[in-house]
């Protein structure tokens, strides 16, 4: 379905805006406590990448970098903006980018969802 958004906001740190759909309720993921993430935990990616409409891939949290998720799930091209998720159905990370050389296949990154909430959470009605 195609539905007009209005933008309600652009994060001046982060490749984010906040966009509004109006009459339309959307479905959506509770966040995840950003504090019990763990190198090795398992983590899965959501997008359309390349069309391919709700793409999965998994993997696991590999660490940090500059305040970005490290993952080694899958971030392909259309992944940008898509949850990075936990086992246990929790948002903690928006998928941004992947780093790649001729040498390995790529290491992706996610904003913790922590940032998001921050830039625009007086935009926001958060249930807890």
């Amino acid at each position: 379905t195609e539905l007009d958004a209005d933008l309600v906001s652009v994060s001046e740190k982060h490749d984010l805006a906040l966009l509004r759909i109006n009459r339309c309720r959307s479905p959506y993921i509770r966040s995840g406590a950003q504090n019990r993430l763990a190198q090795g935990m398992k983590v899965f990616a959501i997008g359309t990448p390349m069309g391919v409409v709700d793409s999965v891939s998994a993997g696991i949290i590999s660490g940090y970098n500059n305040d970005y998720i490290r993952t080694d799930a899958s971030i392909y091209p259309g992944n940008s903006g898509g949850p990075l998720i936990t086992a246990d159905g929790k948002v903690v990370g928006i998928n941004t980018m992947k780093l790649m050389n001729q040498r390995f296949e790529g290491i992706g990154f996610a904003i913790p969802v922590r940032r998001a909430l921050q830039e625009f959470g007086r935009y926001l009605k958060i249930d807890h």
